[in-house]
């Protein structure tokens, strides 16, 4: 929220809605080279060191990262190119300074998310996101504080990029070394193992679904700044920022949920399955209503207050975003149970509904109501989206992953 309020004050909506430009084609991109391989990760590891295959738990690791940086490479030819023609369209260049530091984050961030999975596969859920909140996130904080109080001058677009880098790059090493840290000398005293074709038939589905979710979440983002000026994709920025704020408690119980439910399907232990996802589901709907409550009520004079009077119609996009988002409290366990419990396809059919109804949505209501137009179609999309996960969960393994379960319960009891 920090370094948001800074940035957005910093910059003003035309160049933070470059930044928020960049920052999405980075995230895009930055899942097509991860090649499905955090939530493979995850699972290899949390299933390899319950078995105490150590050889397996090595080659996930070694065999993702390798593809991750091949991917990569190509990937920021092809974002320069994208960004590129947008500004031969929209006449609104990025300067390409500014392009060539966000490409170097896709590297980056990939191997970020590859540790930070290592680490929660093996149990270490606090480290896996403190790391990078503490050294990734709050470094880059610091220093825009640094920059912002003693050379204001300087902190345009491509500093910022530049900080973003080095902070990216520090949380890079210091997760590589947690990692090394937390899991058994074992895993490196071993050979190699690589499960090729069975992980590229794991991580095919695991990609579709990763491309198809950050669609989801950051289609809105990229088609605005096609479809509007840069300035409504800054005050949008704002908006679907404000409504990611819903999704932290969200993250939070799924991070832990996630080993859980792998441990739990690997065992066949459904009752212990269902009372975990019962019990999830109530947390998450006490985390998220603080804030659609906060923000239906004095939603406009914090946005004026924190980053000013040009970001006020960033309100009603808030609202909108997160009323949709309240769907993931209440139907959203239904994707982490198709993935743990190793129905990836299914999850793929469910988030590529959802993008498809973004696309369409976002295509038609954006050139009518512009950047509310963005909120309802992402908040729409959202929604089916949970509905199709909570369907096919309860289809493929009886859980059922809604809020309705506990209601059912106590009836039956």
């Amino acid at each position: 929220m920090g370094t948001s309020i800074l940035l957005a004050r910093s910059l003003q909506p035309h160049q933070f809605g470059h930044y928020a430009f960049l920052l999405t084609i980075v995230e895009l991109l930055t899942i097509i080279a991860l090649f499905g391989s955090p939530t493979l990760i995850l699972r290899e590891v949390a299933a390899g060191l319950a078995r105490q295959d150590y050889a397996r738990v090595r080659g996930i690791v070694q065999w993702a990262a390798r593809n991750t940086f091949l991917l990569s490479i190509p990937l920021m030819g092809l974002a320069w190119l994208g960004i590129y023609i947008r500004g031969e369209m929209r006449h609104d260049f990025i300067p390409n300074l500014s392009v060539l530091l966000a490409m170097a984050l896709i590297p980056l961030g990939s191997f970020n998310r590859q540790w930070e999975n290592i680490i929660q596969g093996a149990g270490r859920v606090v480290a896996s996101q403190g790391f990078s909140i503490l050294i990734g996130g709050a470094l880059f904080f610091l220093m825009l504080v640094f920059l912002s109080w003693f050379h204001p001058h300087m902190l345009n677009l491509t500093s910022v990029l530049l900080l973003m880098g080095i902070s990216q790059g520090v949380a890079c090493v210091a997760l590589a070394i947690k990692a090394r840290a937390v899991l058994p000398d074992q895993i490196f005293e071993a050979k190699p193992v690589y499960f090729t074709r069975q992980w590229l038939k794991s991580s095919l589905p695991l990609l579709l679904v990763g491309s198809l979710l950050i669609i989801n979440t950051r289609i809105d983002i990229v088609m605005l700044g096609y479809m509007r000026d840069s300035a409504d994709v800054g005050i949008y920025r704002i908006a679907q920022r404000g409504g990611q704020y819903l999704l932290i408690g969200i993250m939070a119980v799924d991070s832990i949920l996630n080993p859980m439910a792998a441990r739990a399907w690997a065992k066949q232990d459904l009752a212990t399955l269902q009372v975990a996802v019962r019990r999830s589901v109530w947390l998450c709907l006490a985390l998220t209503l603080p804030f659609l409550a906060i923000y239906l009520l004095l939603g406009r004079e914090l946005i004026q207050w924190l980053y000013g009077q040009a970001y006020a119609s960033a309100w009603l996009p808030l609202v909108i975003l997160s009323t949709g988002y309240l769907s993931l409290a209440l139907l959203g366990r239904g994707g982490v149970i198709l993935t743990m419990s190793h129905f990836e396809k299914q999850t793929a059919i469910a988030i590529g509904i959802g993008a498809l109804a973004n696309v369409i949505l976002n295509l038609v209501l954006i050139t009518r109501f512009g950047i509310n137009g963005a909120a309802t179609a992402t908040a729409i999309a959202v929604t089916i989206r949970m509905v199709m996960e909570a369907i096919l969960a309860y289809k493929k393994t009886g859980v059922d992953t809604t809020i309705f379960s506990s209601f059912v319960c106590r009836k039956m009891n």
